[in-house]
C-alpha cells in the first residue's frame, strides 16, 4: 500500500544502467531515464557474460548536475544482512527543505551477492551465481510513506533472517534552516527472505512513525515482535525504548503496546544484539540497558550494566564465541566508552546475569587522536565470504565493485576478534576470551593513513571469518589482512581509484546455524 515500482524490470544489463542514471540524476523520475538508458549502453558487455569480480554499477556523478559538496547523498553506510547474501547502501542527505531534488537521495540500494544456500533432503548446499543489482530501491525512493516519504535511512539492524531500517526523519525549521518541514522518524522491518525473486520492494511486516524527528533504532526479535526507541518532543537523543505487536486485519494492522521502557537509556545511540539479549548504549546513563527475552512470552526483563568510572558510552557490538571460552558462557558485549570514547568496555553474559562484583574489563586502545575509532566489530565465528563489495568513491568514477575473494581461502570457523581501526591509522586485533581481560594478537601500524581524502572519505573496513578487509582510498587499495598472523596476505588494486566503504558477502549466521542443527 505505501509502494510504488520506479525501476523498469527489463534486462539485467538494464537495470544496471538504470541504477547508473538514478543515481547519476537524482532530480529525474524513472520515466526520464529510461529515454536515456541506450545511451550509456556500453557495446562490448553482455548480461551474460556478467562475471563475480566485475564492476556491477558506475555512474558519473557529475551527469545531470549532481555536485558531491551539495549533499551527503553518497553511501553513509554499507551493510548486510545476516546471513550474508544482500548487501545494503544506504544514501541519505540530511536536512534540506521539502521539493530539493536532492531529498531523492534518501533511498536504500540492495546487491544480491549470488551466494545462498537452498535446503535439499534434510541439508543445505551452497549455491553461487552472479551478483546482481536489485531492480527497486528502498526508502524515499522505493515507498509512498504519507505524502512525502521517507528520510534519512541511519541505523540498520540485521538479526536471525529481519532487517530493521530507522529512517530518523527531517528536523523541523530553525533559526538557521527556517524552509525545514519537520518529518517523522519512522521504523521499518522486513522479512530477509522477502527480498529474494521480488521485482518491487517488499511489503514490511512492520512499519512505525514515532511521532517526530527522531535519531533512533529498531530491532525485530521474530516476526511480531519489535522494539523500537521512543521519540523525544524535541528531537534530541531518545531515552528508552518500547515494544510491539501487531494484529493483522487483512488490509492494515494494527500495532499494539508490549512494554515500555521509557527513561531507562537517557539518550540512546547504539544497539546491539545476540541470542535473547538486545543491548542499548545510553550516552548519559549510569550503564547500558540490557533487555533480556523470554522465549516463553514476549515480555523482557531489563537490567543496566554501569559503566565503571565517571565516563559515558557510545556504541556498543556483540558476538558469541564458544562455550567456556569467556570464563562463563559465550557472549560478549563491547560498549565504546571513556573520555573521547576512545576505549572500549567488555561485559559478558555473567555480568548481565550475575552482577557486576568488581568494575568491568576495560580494553585501551592506543589513537593519538582525541576523534572516535573509525570502525570496530567482532569477526564472525563461523561462515563463508566468497565476495567483497566495494564502494569507490572517486569524483571521477563513482562504481561499485563486487570482488569475489576465493572459497578456498574463505571457509574457516574465525576465533571472534575485536578487531578495531583508530583514528591514525592503525588495525589493532584482539583475542577477548581471556576471562580477566584481553590480549593484543597483534598491530598493523599505519596501515592507511590518518588523513581522509577531501571530498572522497575515510578509509573503513569489513571483517569476515579469519579475515579483515582495509579500504586505503589514498592508495587505491583494498587490503587483505590475516586476524591470527596480523598481516597482509593480498592486496586489491584494480579498478579501484578510491574505496572507501566496505561490506563481506557470505554465507553466515542463521541459515548456517539452521544447516547444523538439522546434521546434530
Amino acid at each position: 500500500m505505501y509502494f510504488r515500482l520506479i525501476a523498469r524490470t527489463a534486462s539485467q544489463l538494464a537495470l544496471i544502467l538504470l541504477f547508473t542514471l538514478v543515481l547519476a540524476g537524482c532530480g529525474d523520475d524513472a520515466g526520464d531515464m529510461d529515454a536515456h538508458v541506450d545511451e550509456h549502453i556500453d557495446e562490448h558487455v553482455d548480461e551474460d557474460e556478467v562475471e563475480p569480480g566485475e564492476v556491477i554499477a558506475s555512474f558519473d556523478q557529475m551527469n545531470g548536475g549532481y555536485t558531491r559538496g551539495e549533499s551527503a547523498g553518497f553511501t553513509q553506510y554499507t551493510r548486510t544482512t545476516s546471513d550474508g547474501r544482500y548487501g545494503f547502501l544506504l544514501h541519505r542527505s540530511r536536512n534540506l527543505p521539502l521539493g530539493d531534488p536532492l531529498l531523492d537521495d534518501n533511498r536504500i540500494y540492495i546487491v544480491d551477492s549470488g551466494l545462498s544456500v537452498e535446503e535439499h533432503d534434510g541439508h543445505y548446499d551452497p549455491v553461487t551465481r552472479a551478483p546482481s543489482l536489485l531492480p527497486y530501491q528502498l526508502g524515499h525512493g522505493g515507498m509512498e510513506y504519507g505524502e512525502d516519504g521517507l528520510y534519512n535511512p541511519v541505523h540498520f539492524v540485521s538479526h536471525h533472517g529481519f532487517t530493521a531500517i530507522f529512517y530518523d526523519g527531517i528536523a523541523g525549521p530553525s533559526d538557521d534552516a527556517p524552509d525545514l518541514t519537520e518529518q517523522e522518524g519512522v521504523a521499518v522491518i522486513y522479512r530477509d527472505s522477502d527480498f529474494e525473486d521480488s521485482t518491487s520492494p517488499p511489503e514490511p511486516i512492520f512499519e512505525y512513525g514515532v511521532g517526530n524527528f527522531s535519531h533512533g533504532a529498531a530491532v525485530a526479535v521474530h516476526d511480531n515482535l519489535f522494539i523500537v526507541s521512543l521519540a523525544e518532543p524535541d528531537g534530541s537523543l531518545p531515552n528508552g525504548v518500547a515494544t510491539y505487536t501487531t494484529h493483522d486485519h487483512g488490509d492494515h494492522y494494527d500495532v499494539e503496546l508490549v512494554q515500555d521502557f521509557s527513561g531507562q537509556c537517557p539518550r540512546l545511540h547504539g544497539e546491539a544484539t545476540w541470542g535473547p539479549y538486545v543491548v542499548f548504549a545510553c550516552l548519559s546513563g549510569d550503564g547500558i540497558m540490557v533487555l533480556n527475552h523470554d522465549d516463553g512470552t514476549d515480555s523482557f526483563e531489563s537490567t543496566i550494566v554501569a559503566y565503571p568510572g565517571d565516563y559515558t558510552s557510545g556504541d556498543v557490538v556483540a558476538t558469541t564465541l564458544h562455550e567456556g571460552e569467556v570464563g562463563h558462557s559465550g557472549v560478549i558485549f563491547m560498549v565504546r566508552y571513556g573520555p573521547n570514547q576512545t576505549d572500549f568496555v567488555k561485559i559478558t553474559e555473567h555480568d548481565i546475569e550475575e552482577g557486576l562484583d568488581a568494575d568491568p574489563a576495560v580494553l585501551m586502545v592506543p589513537t593519538s587522536s582525541s576523534d572516535r575509532h573509525r570502525g570496530f566489530a567482532f569477526e564472525p565465528v563461523e561462515g563463508s565470504a566468497g565476495r567483497l563489495l566495494v564502494q569507490d568513491a572517486d569524483p571521477e568514477n563513482y562504481h561499485l565493485d563486487v570482488l569475489h575473494l576465493g572459497d578456498g581461502d574463505h571457509n574457516t570457523e574465525g576465533e571472534g576478534r575485536f578487531v578495531v581501526l583508530t583514528a591514525t591509522g592503525d588495525l589493532h586485533i584482539f583475542d577477548l576470551t581471556m576471562e580477566a581481560g584481553s590480549e593484543l594478537v597483534g598491530t598493523l601500524p599505519n596501515i592507511v593513513g590518518a588523513e581522509c581524502p577531501e571530498g572522497i572519505g575515510c578509509p573503513s573496513f569489513a571483517l569476515a571469518p579469519g579475515f579483515a578487509y582495509v579500504s586505503d582510498p589514498a592508495e587505491g587499495k583494498v587490503y587483505e589482512v590475516h586476524l591470527d598472523d596480523a598481516e597482509i596476505e593480498r592486496e586489491f588494486v584494480d579498478g579501484l581509484t578510491a574505496p572507501t566503504h566496505l561490506a563481506v558477502l557470505g554465507r553466515f549466521g542463521y541459515e548456517l546455524e539452521e544447516s547444523h542443527a538439522r546434521h546434530e
